[in-house]
């Protein structure tokens, strides 16, 4: 006799057909080793349950019971990384002064120097309890005031909540360079900004995942640069192009295998296949 849950898999099996697997798509197996490729969608940890997009595009929840215990570990770790990449996780960063001073550089340079740290604040809301938090970080510097003694001629940075610089001015407050705080959207990516030669460089970014998905750069002598970016669901970069005004169109595709490594990257008709032992 077949169990509720092997048949609901069985069902799955038939209703593929053995070809080629499509893009972020992966071969999964149940406990008695029968195997189908599809796409991992969801998973559903209250319920124990998965949702698959199989080779056909239909959706089917499947119990997470009936898979090989290497592909319940991989559910379990993708969405560990989903859960982490969502807005219910928020990690937040407070800068705080803690110190001020001012020092002489070789008697010709003024530096004024705040001390700052941050505060970090956790926010989470996912289903995935958090341990211990291991906190990474770069010392750096954020020069404010620089005063040139020897020609009195001083420089002032301003920057803005996330240590990016906004504006570069002299003593008299006539600036030579600035970033709007509009230029930088509410997770503070840098929106746009123009150069010197006036080419504009914009860019835009995935309302899910914040990941950079566009690099335009306007008023080049050769036209519209427009670079596109298209990342899966765990990062991994799926395709990049380049549209230009005049010139040809270029395009680059890649796919990865289920643990996320490198398989194939393909331009035009061209495919390098990377093989693993």
């Amino acid at each position: 006799m077949i169990s509720k849950t092997l048949i609901i898999f069985a069902t799955i099996a038939l209703s593929i057909v053995a070809a080629v697997a499509q893009e972020n798509s992966f071969r999964i197996y149940d406990v008695q080793g029968r195997s189908l490729e599809a796409k991992l969608l969801q998973v559903d940890n209250r319920r124990g349950m998965v949702e698959l997009e199989l080779r056909n595009t239909q959706r089917k929840k499947v119990k997470v019971s009936i898979f090989s215990k290497a592909d319940q570990e991989y559910f379990r770790d993708w969405h560990v990384v989903q859960e982490f990449q969502s807005a219910r996780l928020k990690i937040e960063a407070k800068k705080k002064i803690v110190n001020s001073r001012m020092e002489m550089v070789q008697g010709a340079v003024r530096r004024d120097i705040d001390e700052i740290c941050y505060e970090i604040t956790v926010n989470n809301r996912t289903e995935i309890s958090i341990g211990d938090i291991t906190v990474e970080y770069n010392i750096y510097a954020e020069q404010q005031v620089l005063d040139h003694v020897w020609n009195q001629f001083t420089t002032v940075n301003t920057y803005n909540g996330i240590g990016a610089v906004t504006k570069v001015a002299d003593g008299a407050n006539h600036i030579w360079w600035e970033i709007d705080e509009a230029d930088f959207d509410a997770k503070g990516h840098l929106l746009e900004y123009t150069l010197g030669n006036d080419v504009v460089t914009s860019h835009g970014y995935d309302a899910g995942s914040g990941r950079l998905d566009e690099i335009r750069l306007a008023n080049l002598a050769s036209g519209m640069h427009i670079h596109g970016f298209q990342h899966d669901n765990v990062g991994n970069l799926d395709r990049r192009t380049l549209s230009r005004t005049m010139k040809a169109n270029l395009a680059e595709d890649f796919t990865y295998d289920s643990l996320n490594r490198l398989r194939t990257e393909t331009v035009g008709t061209v495919r390098k296949t990377i093989r693993r032992n």
